[in-house]
């Protein structure tokens, strides 16, 4: 006994007691105080009366503490702030502004097969969990039997039988195990904790959609563009090449010049070619993700009439990263694991098991419910005591506590990743949109000078080279711009997830 007290000691060195006490004489008095002090001056008869008050107060397990998280309080400065609301506030509808990739979205989180499946995840979790909790109730059953039996007994001249046959209805309490330690308890906590962990997963696939979706859509906008721009000056080199055809007839330009420009026309074809196959992927991609497939979208937006709502604060503390979707998974983990290594420390108390039960009995199934019945019951207590297992119980703690420990470092080592992550995104945001600005300048110069290249040409100041050379430069900085157009769209909807974006929103 003195063992079990110790371990409940160290489990619950802050319980307060109340139970009854004093000598046989005197009054019983009510006792309030903590474990230790109670525990240091214990007697044989308070330890029964302690016994008596852990029966009725139990153990509830150590209280949780969130573990300090390993990262800075604030992200690096980059400069970059723009307005002062927190994108967890800041619900997809208003942060998206393009009308169909909002119905795509929409599409998505109705179609979207991951997202079913974790939502499919949170039924079995919460099914486990009130399976884990019904283990706290008396299962009540109502049986009922009609055993026959015969006995035969020799007399003089033959053989006498008599036959046997009674009624009866019960109603039984089964095994009904009194939680005095919290293992059922801890047994209930652990799938609560794997409930709300699930739950939490559950929204990280779903703003995981939510930016795969956007992102997949600005690649194809990207794609789009650039497939255009490439298609038009494949026409103007096509129509270029048909007008030096004709000089070359004519002895106006040599066959040097016709082969380079036969060269660039079917290069550029070539590039054309491999860049329809990545748009048809990524709209593949874009139907795989929205899990439907619909003709009726609203018009959007080009890539480069995107605009996505930033009226958001980046100079956020790092806290936030608190209410991440799967640093709160990450956590409920180890809230399980914690309610897990509850329930196997009080593998060490006693069990104690009721069975009861109460009905009727009768010799005739008529008179069962009349003055002839009798009355019947039962009632069984079961203690268990564990005194020699080979090792289990502690082999089960010692499994649950390193279970524990490594679901505090993956804890932490999720909070790091994400802090990680937000830095780099934060970075990369005031550094994309200043590379975007420079090449949207780079590209207008471009386009003035393919002008003043071409007039040259026309002129015959300048060769066809100079003319092809220039236009390649040209298409070269107008792709670089879309694609520019589209890292920084990319960067800011990856942004507005690695913060938590829409999860303080109500489900409109």
């Amino acid at each position: 006994m003195v063992a079990l007290l110790s371990e409940y000691r160290a489990n619950c060195p802050d319980k307060v007691l109340l139970f009854a006490g004093g000598a046989d004489s005197a009054p019983p008095k009510i006792l309030a105080m903590r474990f230790d002090d109670y525990f240091s001056a214990a007697s044989p008869r308070a330890v029964l009366a302690l016994m008596l008050a852990l029966a009725q107060a139990g153990c509830g397990g150590r209280p949780y503490e969130r573990p300090p998280a390993p990262i800075a309080d604030a992200w690096p400065a980059t400069g970059y702030k723009v307005g002062s609301q927190s994108p967890r506030e800041l619900d997809w509808r208003d942060f998206f502004q393009d009308p169909r990739l909002r119905a795509m979205i929409a599409l998505g989180l109705e179609h979207n097969r991951d997202l079913a499946l974790a939502m499919n995840r949170i039924e079995e979790a919460r099914a486990a969990y009130g399976l884990a909790s019904a283990e706290k109730l008396p299962n009540v059953a109502l049986t009922g039997s009609a055993p026959q039996s015969a006995q035969s007994k020799s007399i003089a001249g033959g053989v006498e039988k008599t036959n046997f046959q009674s009624f009866d209805l019960k109603m039984s309490l089964v095994s009904y195990e009194l939680d005095f330690w919290g293992r059922i308890s801890g047994m209930s906590d652990a799938a609560r904790a794997r409930l709300a962990g699930t739950e939490a997963a559950s929204r990280a696939v779903r703003l995981t959609v939510i930016a795969e979706i956007a992102n997949a859509y600005y690649s194809r906008l990207d794609l789009t563009a650039r497939t255009g721009l490439l298609g038009e000056v494949i026409a103007a080199r096509e129509q270029t090449r048909n007008l030096m055809q004709q000089a070359f007839e004519q002895g106006a330009v040599s066959k040097l010049e016709i082969l380079q420009a036969e060269a660039v026309l079917e290069t550029s074809r070539g590039e054309l070619s491999a860049m329809q196959t990545q748009l048809n992927t990524t709209s593949n991609y874009l139907t795989f993700l929205t899990g439907h497939k619909a003709d009726d979208l609203p018009p959007g937006y080009s890539l480069a009439a995107q605009r996505l709502d930033a009226a958001f604060s980046y100079d956020l503390p790092s806290e936030i990263l608190l209410k991440r979707p799967d640093v709160m998974a990450s956590e409920q983990r180890l809230i399980e694991a914690r309610a897990n290594v509850d329930a196997a420390r009080a593998a060490f108390f006693p069990r104690i098991l009721l069975t009861a039960g109460f009905g009727l009995a009768s010799l005739s199934l008529g008179k069962l419910f009349s003055a002839d019945g009798r009355g019947a019951w039962n009632f069984i207590p079961n203690f268990t005591m564990p005194l020699f297992d080979g090792g289990r119980a502690s082999g089960s703690v010692d499994l649950a506590t390193a279970r524990e420990n490594i679901a505090v470092a993956d804890y932490e080592r999720t909070i790091q990743i994400a802090f990680r992550e937000v830095a780099d995104l934060l970075a990369a945001q005031a550094g994309v949109a200043r590379q975007r600005r420079a090449v949207e300048s780079a590209w207008v110069v471009q386009q003035q000078r393919a002008i003043a290249t071409e007039a040259r040409f026309r002129g015959g100041s300048a060769s066809y080279i100079e003319v092809l050379d220039v236009m390649r430069e040209e298409l070269a900085a107008a792709q670089q711009l879309s694609s520019m157009r589209r890292a920084e769209l990319t960067n800011a909807t990856l942004l507005y997830k690695a913060l938590g974006g829409g999860l303080d929103v109500v489900e409109r």
